[in-house]
């Protein structure tokens, strides 16, 4: 009887443990942070850019990054780039990695964010293209980098 007792209670302690792995929200998190945040993005690519919008219809740049961010690890941002610029710590460029956040001056008293994805490329939502990939090699992005931010 305490073979079959210890075997009902392993069964027990490893079902509880497959249903707390299923309900976390970072149990469909798989891969490198890379491949996370590209995952998101193969979803939302070619959105186009809507002030405000957070759905597929239209999206905004702050908000694609609070998405993003939220899917691909779990992160709560606050939902305006203006907030997200305060979070986490300044990275220096040279120092850049996958899932830092770049601000970027598009006008006198506008930000644009984005996330890094790998060697000098970032994922956004584009004014002119909707949800895409850049490089910060790019003449237009590199004339307006503000600051980076690692959040993770």
């Amino acid at each position: 009887m305490s073979v079959t007792l210890r075997s009902f209670s392993w069964l027990v302690v490893i079902s509880m443990l497959f249903i707390a792995a299923c309900s976390s929200p970072r149990s469909g998190m798989r891969g490198t942070p890379e491949q996370r945040l590209m995952t998101v993005y193969q979803e939302w690519q070619g959105t186009p850019y809507q002030l405000g919008g957070i759905t597929k219809s239209g999206v905004d740049c702050s908000a694609f990054v609070q998405i993003a961010m939220r899917r691909s690890f779990g992160l709560d941002l606050p939902r305006v780039t203006s907030d997200q610029i305060k979070e986490g710590r300044r990275v220096r460029p040279n120092r850049l990695r996958t899932g830092d956040l770049v601000f970027f001056r598009t006008g006198p008293t506008t930000l644009h964010v984005g996330i890094m994805v790998g060697s000098h490329r970032f994922i956004h939502a584009s004014t002119s293209q909707g949800v895409t990939v850049a490089s910060l090699r790019q003449n237009y992005w590199r004339e307006r980098y503000l600051e980076a931010r690692r959040v993770l």
